[in-house]
């Protein structure tokens, strides 16, 4: 534009007419200086076009690469906040889910309190039970008793009654033998007295033929007759003493047989008293015999009872130990749930301070989080903070550049505030391999990554004052990248430096909550 003013301040005087030749030629030199002078601001003119084209081109790819960088950015940012909003949907299908849970237990722990009380109302009702049992095994056992005594005495009475029997038994052998040998001793006599009576009826005979004989003879043996005659009155004193005698043993025998009678009708009393006794022997062995089963099905009843108390005592038994058993399990199951609760408790509070801290970070380097640099992403209880090379290094180094340390004072002022949390400083590198100029100080991308990270953990923990115990480093080279290393923008991502807030062991969490 300075150019064409030029031209036009030097066609003025060409408008206004040649004064002379002298301005005329003046004015032909101007122009031609002026032409070319023009020609020479016309080169630079296109020239400035091009080159203005030519920045103009590269501002726009530049545009068109933060346009794509921030639609990835955007699109990245958009999953994020999906991921994120999935997370939080989760999370609260979680705690809808656990209130569930605790729903359910609170259900489980009703119904387990009331089956506990029917367990109790059960054992009442067995020892109610077993009361009654033991009265009622009582009362048999009181029965059985008294049964037992009617046994006894009935035995005592068929002892007796077999020892009266044994006794009339004996006395009626006596009596026979009494008898047997009183009749012996009568039919001994009756036949001496049979004999007697023979000889003398036969003497008789004999002394009536000699009589008869005499008396023929009688003249001649008068003296004999006589003798004969004195001999019979002898005869006849025997005879009559021998009548006495057979009246006497008459007498006797009608004496033995009198006794021989009252002995039968003893015997027939005793034979009576024994079929009696018999009797009432049958009856008590029958009496004995109907009461056995009876006795039996009181002992079968009684060892039944006894069974069952037996039984219901080992119910009663097993009863405690699952009532203990289920007390001891609800009273675990209680503690597991304060401790879930507490667990619970203690993640809420850790995602909450983890969420303050997200939100500290983000205040704090909204700059660069704006400018793409840095990025922070929370997945419930995990926290990342993802750094980009160029922040915090020059191509190269391992040594932080005092931009980064900016950076970095900012991020240690948060972290040193965290306490639930493991903090791990992860560093990566992209897949090109280490150039010859600093190979010999770097190996490979291991020793960069490395190094890089090393010098991270330095700095807050010397600088920023984080807790040394609850931070740790490490480098992995390119093998964690987080885009592809096909292409220039990858490779710069992949470039970068990882914080990580990881979360501690639950118990020392509620644990350092209880405290």
């Amino acid at each position: 534009m300075k150019n064409v003013a030029a031209l036009m301040l030097l066609c003025v005087p060409m408008v206004a007419g040649c004064v002379s030749k002298s301005t005329h030629l003046d004015t032909l030199a101007q122009l031609e200086d002026a032409r070319k002078v023009g020609l020479k601001n016309s080169d630079a003119l296109e020239t400035y076009k091009k080159q203005a084209a030519a920045d103009a081109e590269s501002q726009k790819r530049r545009l068109t690469q933060q346009i794509n960088g921030l639609s990835q950015d955007k699109t990245r940012l958009a999953d994020e906040l999906n991921r994120t909003q999935q997370a939080l949907a989760r999370e609260k299908q979680d705690r809808e889910s656990v209130q569930r849970e605790m729903g359910s237990e609170r259900d489980r722990q009703q119904n387990m309190a009331k089956q506990l009380e029917q367990a109790q109302d059960e054992h009442q009702r067995l020892g109610h039970t077993n009361a009654q049992l033991d009265q009622e095994r009582n009362r048999l056992k009181t029965a059985a008793d008294a049964l037992q005594a009617q046994v006894d005495d009935l035995g005592r009475q068929m002892d007796s009654a077999k020892s009266d029997l044994a006794n009339a038994d004996a006395r009626q052998t006596t009596v026979q033998k009494d008898k047997n040998q009183l009749a012996a001793d009568l039919e001994g006599t009756r036949h001496q007295a049979k004999e007697e009576l023979a000889r003398l009826q036969k003497r008789n005979g004999d002394l009536e033929s000699q009589f008869t004989k005499q008396l023929s003879d009688r003249d001649q043996e008068i003296d004999r007759l006589k003798q004969a005659a004195a001999d019979r009155d002898a005869l006849k004193g025997q005879v009559a003493s021998l009548s006495k005698d057979i009246d006497h043993h008459r007498q006797r025998a009608a004496t033995v047989s009198g006794n021989l009678e009252a002995l039968e009708a003893e015997a027939e009393r005793l034979r009576q008293e024994r079929d009696r006794l018999a009797a009432d022997l049958q009856q008590h062995q029958n009496l004995l015999k109907a009461a056995e089963p009876k006795l039996a099905s009181l002992n079968s009843t009684v060892s039944e009872r006894d069974q069952e108390v037996d039984r219901l005592r080992r119910d009663q038994d097993r009863l405690q130990d699952v009532l203990k058993q289920e007390q001891e399990r609800l009273k675990h199951e209680a503690a597991e749930k304060q401790r879930l609760e507490q667990e619970r408790a203690a993640k809420e509070a850790e995602i909450q301070q983890l969420t303050k801290t997200h939100e500290d970070l983000t205040k704090s380097l909204k700059d660069d989080i704006e400018k793409g640099n840095i990025t922070i992403k929370q997945v419930r209880d995990q926290l990342t903070i993802n750094m980009v090379d160029r922040v915090l290094f020059d191509s190269g180094k391992a040594d932080i550049k005092p931009a980064g340390l900016k950076v970095l004072k900012q991020v240690g002022d948060v972290l040193k505030q965290v306490a639930d949390k493991q903090i791990r400083i992860e560093g990566h590198t992209d897949n090109v391999p280490i150039g010859p100029k600093i190979k010999d100080r770097f190996p490979t991308n291991w020793e960069l990554s490395t190094a890089r990270a090393t010098s991270v953990i330095r700095y807050l923990i010397e600088d920023s004052g984080v807790n040394r115990t609850a931070i740790s480093a490490g480098g992995y080279a390119d093998t964690r990248p987080g885009a592809s290393n096909d292409s220039e923008e990858g490779r710069a991502s992949n470039r970068r430096i990882e914080i990580v807030l990881y979360p501690k062991d639950l118990g020392t969490i509620v644990n350092q909550i209880n405290q």
